[in-house]
């Protein structure tokens, strides 16, 4: 460090550093930019650099360039779960799904801090395949159930698939665990009911619909003449028209 200025260079790269990140956070990509482009000229091993200008070309709506940036980082840095989530991001806005699919995985892999939304992601990405990646992403989303626990959002991203590959039985069964710990059982009922209509088994379906019926009849009338109440009964109204 030159001490004949006030401010080293590597301080001095810290700090232009710290304000584009500030500026990307304000959408300010041109500003973002130049404070990175400053911060790499005064710190040339600053590898960090590179990871923030993938995340600011992403935000700005550039994927291939932050594919560019990010590939230059973790050419340096493989392990990093941010810098693989941004790609894999980016991967996905250019259609690479496959490449999507492998860097929200090593993400997983090497942050066990994971939450649901990046096993989602990676789910979103398989169902781009088309219905050769439906499979895989449900292993995956239960991957994300054991590691995490049944999280809501997991669980019906998991029972759209099984319903999109016709798996009727386990998203039935998975649609009865769902329900049983609902505090309000009525809208999975309804859900229940059209899955079963689906499946062609029509008899079911029916009581399936007035079990629906008769829980949403016991919720308090608030409840029922909420606009979203009221939809729900005209829904089943129009499932039961006629049923006793």
């Amino acid at each position: 460090c030159d001490w004949s200025s006030d401010v080293c260079s590597s301080d001095l790269a810290a700090l232009y550093f710290r304000r584009g990140e500030l500026h990307r956070l304000d959408g300010n990509w041109t500003n973002a930019l130049a404070d990175l482009n400053r911060a790499a000229e005064l710190a040339p091993d600053m590898t960090a650099v590179d990871l923030e200008r993938g995340r600011v070309f992403l935000d700005a709506g550039q994927p291939e360039r932050a594919t560019n940036a990010l590939n230059r980082f973790l050419a340096a840095m493989p392990t990093n779960s941010i810098a693989r989530v941004t790609r894999g991001r980016a991967f996905a806005w250019l259609g690479q799904h496959r490449a999507a699919i492998d860097d929200f995985t090593a993400a997983i892999q090497t942050s066990p801090g994971a939450g649901p939304d990046l096993y989602l992601e990676r789910a979103s990405a398989c169902r781009a395949l088309g219905p050769k990646g439906l499979g895989e992403g449900l292993l995956g989303l239960e991957a994300g159930i054991t590691h995490l626990g049944p999280v809501i959002t997991l669980e019906t991203a998991a029972l759209d698939l099984e319903v999109e590959m016709k798996l009727w039985d386990p998203a039935l069964r998975r649609l009865d665990r769902m329900t049983e710990k609902a505090s309000r059982k009525d809208r999975w009922l309804i859900r229940r009911a059209e899955l079963l209509e689906a499946a062609g088994r029509t008899e079911d379906a029916r009581k399936t619909w007035l079990a629906a019926r008769r829980e949403f009849e016991s919720l308090p009338e608030r409840m029922r003449q909420t606009p979203a109440g009221k939809q729900e009964a005209e829904r089943l109204r129009k499932a039961l028209d006629g049923a006793p």
